[in-house]
């Protein structure tokens, strides 16, 4: 019981504090080809514009708007591609 706890909580550890190595990018470190992460969960992908960014880990995410940034980084693990984001 032990050992299955300690697994979960290093789990989820690991998934909160992601870095640029642990997504699929280009060199440009650009998370999902400029697309708006934020948009994804309101079912129309929007493409970013890259005066509207956010940098994470070294990670650039692009919006299609202020207010999609804004929600990013009130919670940027929320929005964050959980299968290498590329």
């Amino acid at each position: 019981m032990k050992n299955t706890a300690i697994f979960f909580i290093s789990c989820v550890a690991y998934g909160q504090n992601k870095s640029a190595s642990d997504f699929n990018l280009p060199k440009s470190r650009e998370a999902v080809q400029g697309y708006d992460v934020v948009s994804y969960f309101n079912s129309s992908p929007k493409e970013g514009n890259n005066s509207i960014q956010s940098t994470v880990a070294g990670v650039h995410y692009y919006f299609s708007s202020h207010k999609n940034k804004s929600l990013f980084n009130e919670n940027p693990n929320r929005y964050m591609p959980k299968y290498g984001g590329r």
